[in-house]
């Protein structure tokens, strides 16, 4: 209960709220209304609220060439053509065997045969399988057989070895043949043929098609307005100079391989028909895009798809293809990530990158491969093909260490015991003193990355309480509550620790939470001991009431605040989990609104999602969270997504914090209020404190809001580090400018710099248009009692030294 006392005692010092009528709070005022004659004082002291902070960070996320396909610099997935690999963790059924037992998650009447849904008889033949909680715990083996019984998928064990008990976590994995489960007609999958030097595993054998109009391998990109969001437009307008690479070789002498890259029914950008012979040639092709010929007009045009192909003589035989690229030139950073998306992450000014994706379901070996021998994954019992495909381990760290971020790591929760080791000897070990080491060393990282970061956090896997069966989300990678997660979780860190190049100052091992049941983490806590943290992601954004602006935009704000006090789930996660075990740390997985639900129009709900409120309510929540709870580690959710289908079909524009990559390049408020924030933290957080004469809105419970609270509509955040200061400032008051007056805790240089984040509406967005956007300028005279004011619904951070 120290927690409490304390932060209560500390939410009064920084915040002394006085309950201000109606008016003087701006409810009854106009946009536009004139400040109060009477200015709010800001002190800045020297006292130190916390030691050191962190700038926050985002989640990389995941990404789709039908959407997003500019991350990386080629934009071809899965580009050696390889196999794929699946893995999955399902709860035993009752009746279970010696020998036999069946996963409770799944049902086969589910199965589609025309869809590829669900798996077959046999499929899971010569898997292998880990018990992975239970009085089994460590029992592995073969699966000899798999069935089908009483609805259920039923595995034979090729061993009797320990009852495995009614509830118990069970892992299997296997590879799966072919590209891409090869259900296309006119290509296939060649394991006894490759390119010279590939490091992949296969090839792709193309076949002659039936029709001209057919081609014997299509690659779609950009089909998200046609086959989601009509208001997407194109999201990925090609223009500049490109390359095409490819390996080819025919059967027969003569044949030809017809290369083309079209915007279908618009342009087409390149389109070459090239000779082959029976030997392997390298065939890399040039060629330039002018900038008007795919040109992005407004979100309300039609956005045709982007369709790369490869096509054979219809009268030859087979041509192999292996190792494709389509990629930009020209790129001058070196990572695998296009320059535009790491200029983009950049700008954001990131503390933390999170690595949170398409792995699950992955091994180790394939987290690590590069491009040309990587596979696609699956983890679902839905699955029976391998579709997803993600950029690898050491792709992130080199972006990560590129960006000076610490990296956040997902661990794929399917990786095996001695996975684990392996992955602990590729972070930490000398080149030389082990395989996986040795990886990394011809990789090109030579020292360990644990040299290169001051923290490398490691989660095994992501919302791991979730229930595995059903509308779970992440079925087949969940572990069914907080008591088992905390066990199996605890059981595999301490794997990771039981390494002889483990080190416990470099890493920071982490549980995933859940927010909306702060009794998760409790379970979690006292079933483990092998963590330093504990993440939740309190997502806010929730629109029951929405007829006014004060309806829609006030609860939003006090949500930040009924965060941080007693009964918010933020505060009762840390006091939940600090009983237990006061030495674990409270972390942010994810954050953003999360308003999917309720009975809110669409254009109601997209302009809460887009407009510049949101610039204002995500750095607001976690500076909150940084400056009264203490938790440093933060990642947004996250760099790209246009938009989100939710169950009724609509559309919602989430969670991208960048509208998009390249259609328009723009961030979203949230983006730039993240991007905001970050220009101010760093080194100490010092204690701020306000005069009376400052102004509050009493919120009634609603919008998630859950008793009454009075919120300050006026916030400051300051840091030092060193002779350097800077402060952000937030006017959360819907209508009114405010004018405040700085004390400075010492003597100053006279000239500072004010960067802004406002727009004439709190309905602004940079949609189809760019309203909202950062600015900076130069303040001169700048002293002790410097006098300014903070327009409406707006954000600022000031940067100034102190005179030496």
């Amino acid at each position: 209960m120290l927690l409490k006392t304390a932060l209560s005692f500390r939410y009064l010092l920084l915040f002394p709220l006085i309950i201000l009528p109606l008016s003087a709070c701006g409810g009854g005022s106009g946009e536009g209304a004139a400040a109060p004659t009477q200015p709010t004082v800001i002190e800045v002291t020297h006292e130190v609220q916390l030691a050191e902070t962190k700038r926050l960070g985002v989640n990389l996320g995941s990404y789709s060439r039908f959407a997003d396909a500019g991350v990386l610099k080629n934009v071809i997935t899965n580009p050696g053509f390889e196999a794929g690999e699946i893995a999955m963790i399902f709860l035993t059924d009752s009746g279970s065997q010696l020998d036999r037992i069946s996963a409770d998650n799944w049902e086969t009447k589910w199965n589609r045969d025309d869809l590829n849904i669900g798996q077959p008889i046999d499929f899971w033949n010569g898997a292998d399988y880990e018990v992975l909680s239970g009085n089994s715990k460590g029992r592995s083996g073969t699966v000899r057989d798999f069935s089908h019984m009483d609805n259920r998928y039923l595995f034979f064990l090729a061993d009797k070895g320990s009852f495995i008990n009614t509830g118990d976590a069970v892992l299997v994995k296997k590879s799966l043949a072919g590209y891409e489960g090869d259900t296309q007609a006119f290509h296939y999958a060649d394991t006894g043929t490759i390119r010279p030097g590939s490091p992949g595993q296969q090839s792709l054998v193309l076949l002659p098609t039936k029709n001209n109009w057919q081609a014997s391998f299509n690659y779609y990109m950009d089909s998200f307005w046609r086959d989601s969001d009509r208001s997407a437009g194109k999201l990925m307008p090609m223009a500049g100079r490109w390359k095409v690479t490819i390996w080819a070789k025919a059967e027969d002498e003569n044949n030809t391989l017809n290369i083309r890259l079209r915007r279908q029914g618009e342009s087409t950008f390149f389109n070459e028909t090239i000779d082959l012979n029976q030997d392997w040639q390298l065939i890399e092709r040039e060629f330039t895009i002018a900038p008007d010929a795919d040109r992005y007009l407004d979100e309300k045009q039609q956005a045709n798809i982007l369709d790369f192909h490869l096509k054979i003589a219809s009268d030859g035989g087979k041509v192999w293809v292996d190792d494709l690229k389509l990629e930009r030139l020209d790129q001058k950073n070196p990572t695998v990530f296009s320059d535009i998306f790491v200029e983009q992450l950049q700008q954001l000014q990131l503390g933390v990158l999170r690595n949170w994706g398409s792995q699950l379901g992955s091994s180790l070996d394939n987290q690590l491969a590069e491009p040309w021998a990587r596979k696609t994954t699956a983890y679902q019992p839905r699955h029976r093909i391998a579709r997803a495909f993600h950029y690898s381990l050491p792709e992130f760290l080199q972006l990560a260490a590129y960006l000076q971020v610490e990296p956040w790591y997902v661990i794929p929760p399917t990786f095996s015991a001695v996975e684990l080791q392996q992955l602990m000897a590729y972070l930490a070990a000398p080149a030389g003193s082990h395989p996986y080491a040795d990886k990394r060393a011809k990789q090109g990282q030579i020292a360990p990355w644990t040299s290169v970061f001051k923290t490398i956090h490691l989660e095994y896997g992501n919302e791991m309480w979730g229930s595995n069966e059903g509308k779970d989300p992440f079925i087949g990678a969940s572990l069914r509550g907080g008591q088992r997660l905390g066990e199996v979780a605890h059981d595999r860190f301490n794997k990771l620790k039981a390494s002889p190049y483990f080190q416990a100052n470099k890493f920071n091992l982490i549980i995933g939470g859940q927010s909306q049941f702060t009794g998760r983490q409790s379970e979690i806590e006292s079933n483990s001991q092998a963590h330093n943290s504990i993440a939740i992601a309190p997502y806010f954004g929730i629109l029951n009431q929405y007829a006014t602006d004060e309806e829609r935009y006030y609860p939003l704000f006090a949500r930040a605040m009924a965060d941080i006090q007693a009964g918010g789930r933020v505060y009762d996660s840390q006091i939940k989990m600090n009983q237990v075990n006061p030495a674990t740390s409270l972390a942010i997985y994810e954050i953003n609104f999360h308003t999917i639900s309720g009975d809110a129009p669409l254009d109601i709900r997209n302009d809460f999602v887009t407009g510049l409120n949101g610039g204002l309510a995500l750095p607001l929540y976690m500076l909150n969270y940084q400056k009264y709870l203490g938790i440093t580690t933060q990642t947004a959710f996250q760099t790209l997504q246009y938009s989100f289908k939710m169950s009724n079909g609509d559309y919602v524009h989430l969670w991208g914090l960048l509208r998009d990559l390249e259609a328009t390049g723009r961030k979203r408020p949230t983006g730039l209020g993240l991007a905001l924030a970050n220009r101010a933290i760093g080194g100490q957080l010092l204690v701020t404190k306000h005069s009376e004469h400052q102004p509050t809105w009493k919120q009634a419970a609603f919008n998630d809001i859950k008793t009454e609270i009075d919120l300050p509509l006026i916030h400051s955040f300051a840091f030092r580090d060193g002779d350097s200061y800077r402060l952000m400032l937030f006017n959360l008051h819907l209508y009114q400018a405010q004018t405040i007056e700085l004390h400075l805790p010492t003597a100053v240089k006279n000239q500072a710099t004010l960067h802004t984040l406002s727009a004439p509406s709190i309905h602004d967005d940079n949609e189809s248009v760019e309203s909202v956007q950062l600015s900076t300028q130069a303040l001169n005279q700048f002293a002790s009692h410097y006098q300014m004011t903070l327009a409406p619904h707006s954000a600022y951070v000031l940067e100034w030294q102190a005179q030496p």
